[in-house]
């Protein structure tokens, strides 16, 4: 940006100690600072909007402490007034407020002189009840805004108050627009900084969960899990999947669905952090076995599902009761599918975003439940598909094992019978020869009797002799019996 040849030495500084990639938070430091001395007014302060909706002052100055200090004060956006709302979507170019003549001027946003806007363009708004009774509650009678744009949104807000009637120049404002500009330059670097050192630390983080699972034989599920949450800022999760021990009887998984509708033994379900709480009295013992996610995904588009805030979510009212109890309030739902067969649910948490509204020109409200936004989706779909991946595999390999196990049985059982049967061959061989060597009748009866109770593994073998009339007797002599069962 062109600076003009009586620029402040501090704002050329500014320009430097942004060209130089200072730290933001330093620079925003300096920069409240000099404009507190520099348009002589009482409180000078810099607030960023977060991705959860609210607000957070990141830096003040406070001359003469004249205004009491808010920095690091959070506030929901939802509660700016409306002339705040206003000026952040109809004012880029900032707007001053003046209880006295309760009006807020609105300044244009071109770099035309803006003296000539002031005479001929200038709009001019009534100040509304609610924001002249937020502000004479603080003390504040003038007061100047500014949005911080980035990426032509409302990355935060540069508000300027004092507590007397106040005056500033078309120059000092001038001025106080040249350094906006700057802080949208320093904004756009650090982001950028930002974005890149996130996305190098996501992908060292994303490389370690594949590690985990591809761990073989046994993919470490536990650990990614909690990766998983980690690195999407969760403050829980669960990985529910089919229950690989729940074998069927040829050896192979059952289908994820049908053990979703069976029972929860039929299902395994890894945990952290905060999880719901599922009433005792209800038919699911699982938060996964409602039917709501069957419902939500009937069409088979498996898509990552964001959720800002459950309780703003009528298709999740079946689960209202189980995450009352808990200060969960946020959940991203990542269906695990490969090649369009659902293999199981990836969830995480977040808890709700307890805010107070600071003394700062916004509505006074107490602790309120506040969503938080989802932002990494495509990490999250990314990582979905990894453990969709080795979960399949995983399958794969349990129902390998449970074939092998299968027919290592089948093959033992198989084995044995073959012994049992060649056991038997041998000892009826035996017995042919040892009758083949009797002479007498009473000798070869006595050898088969006592050789068949060996063979049969009987406790008592005997020989029953028929008379004409077809009635008979056991002949005694020619019976065998074991010591133990007599």
């Amino acid at each position: 940006m062109h600076m003009s040849y009586d620029s402040p030495n501090w704002l050329r500084r500014l320009a430097g100690q942004i060209s130089q990639g200072q730290d933001l938070q330093a620079i925003f430091k300096t920069t409240v600072e000099d404009l507190c001395s520099f348009l002589e007014i009482d409180r000078v302060k810099i607030c960023q909007f977060q991705p959860d909706g609210r607000g957070k002052v990141m830096a003040e100055a406070i001359h003469d402490n004249r205004l009491p200090s808010i920095l690091a004060s959070q506030f929901p956006t939802s509660d700016l007034s409306p002339y705040s709302q206003d000026l952040l979507v109809q004012s880029p170019g900032g707007a001053m407020i003046n209880l006295k003549t309760n009006t807020i001027c609105k300044m244009p946003s071109s770099n035309e002189d803006l003296s000539s806007f002031l005479v001929e363009k200038t709009t001019y708004l009534p100040v509304d009840s609610y924001s002249a009774q937020s502000l004479t509650k603080m003390g504040v009678k003038f007061s100047i805004v500014i949005p911080i744009l980035y990426n032509e949104t409302a990355w935060g807000i540069l508000i300027a108050h004092h507590s007397e009637t106040h005056f500033v120049s078309i120059r000092k404002f001038e001025v106080l627009r040249m350094v906006v500009d700057q802080l949208t330059v320093a904004v756009a670097q650090q982001t950028l900084r930002t974005q890149t050192q996130t996305k190098v630390e996501q992908e060292a983080v994303f490389n370690q969960i594949v590690n985990r699972l591809q761990a073989s034989p046994n993919p470490e599920f536990q650990p990614a899990l909690e990766s998983v949450v980690a690195v999407l800022q969760g403050s829980g999760g669960r990985l529910c999947m089919s229950n690989p021990t729940q074998a069927l009887p040829d050896g192979s998984v059952k289908n994820f669905a049908a053990c979703l509708a069976t029972s929860s033994q039929e299902v395994k379900v890894y945990a952290c952090g905060s999880q719901p709480a599922i009433p005792s009295m209800t038919h699911s013992t699982l938060m996964e076995q409602y039917s709501l996610w069957k419902d939500h995904y009937q069409s088979g588009y498996y898509q990552v599902w964001p959720i800002e805030n459950l309780f703003q979510t009528s298709e999740l009212q079946p689960l209202f009761d189980a995450f009352r109890p808990t200060q969960i309030c946020s959940l991203l739902m990542i269906p695990l599918t490969y090649r369009q067969q659902l293999l199981g649910y990836l969830s995480v948490f977040r808890n709700s975003a307890a805010s107070t509204t600071p003394q700062m020109g916004l509505v006074a409200s107490e602790q309120a439940i506040q969503g938080q936004v989802w932002t990494n989706l495509e990490l999250a779909q990314r990582l979905g598909q990894q453990f969709a991946v080795a979960i399949h595999e995983y399958e794969l390999s349990q129902q390998l094992h449970n074939s092998n196990t299968h027919l290592n049985t089948e093959l033992q059982q198989q084995t044995i019978q073959l012994q049992q049967v060649a056991q038997q061959q041998q000892g009826l061989s035996e017995l042919l020869v040892k009758i083949k060597a009797a002479i007498d009748p009473e000798t070869i009866f006595q050898t088969t009797t006592k050789e068949l109770c060996h063979l049969l593994k009987a406790e008592r073998v005997a020989v029953y002799r028929f008379n004409a009339d077809w009635g008979g007797e056991f002949v005694h002599d020619f019976e065998y019996v074991v010591s133990a069962w007599q």
